[in-house]
């Protein structure tokens, strides 16, 4: 499919596989993955993974992005997948360390937007590490439903209607409203 779109003065286009190293980079990152899966450190491996990932791409199953700013430089990655009936769930939301804090938010709120208005659906799941605090937070401000939790992991369904009603105040917040 390799979509790609800009909003927020953000690009957003899909991996490709010479994407692989900045991913591992992220992934790899010891602030960042610590609530994380691990990830191995082979970059032929993760290019195997886009591979494969390419091919639920193509069959619209899942989207995984690169943000990046007006000059190319790569800042983040967000992932759309698990799509079914109305939902489409939510993930691998990393940026590189640094950064504004608004440009990982609206990096999430564009991921958002483009699987509500541009894919049709209704609602989105997401999970939450317990101990990931900062994002827990961010995550509740939404007012999503709480579906389940397991030992390490919250998880939530969030309906579009309450997702517009956050977005757009936090959108003021950040000079983007």
């Amino acid at each position: 499919m390799n979509y790609g779109f800009t909003k927020f003065g953000l690009l957003f286009t899909t991996v490709k596989e010479e994407d692989a190293a900045f991913i591992l980079e992220l992934r790899n990152d010891p602030m960042l993955s610590r609530f994380l899966s691990t990830t191995s450190v082979d970059l032929q491996q993760q290019k195997e993974w886009i591979k494969k990932y390419k091919l639920r791409e193509d069959q619209n199953e899942e989207v995984y992005f690169i943000c990046s700013n007006t000059r190319g430089s790569k800042l983040g990655l967000n992932r759309l997948y698990n799509f079914e009936d109305d939902c489409f769930e939510i993930g691998s939301w990393l940026y590189k360390p640094g950064l504004n804090m608004s440009i990982p938010i609206l990096g999430d709120l564009a991921a958002r937007d483009f699987g509500f208005d541009i894919l049709g659906f209704k609602f989105c799941k997401f999970e939450v590490r317990k101990k990931n605090l900062s994002v827990l937070r961010y995550h509740l401000a939404f007012k999503p439903e709480r579906i389940g939790e397991s030992e390490l992991d919250y998880y939530f369904k969030l309906s579009y209607e309450s997702y517009r009603q956050h977005r757009n105040k936090l959108l003021k917040l950040l000079s983007h409203g």
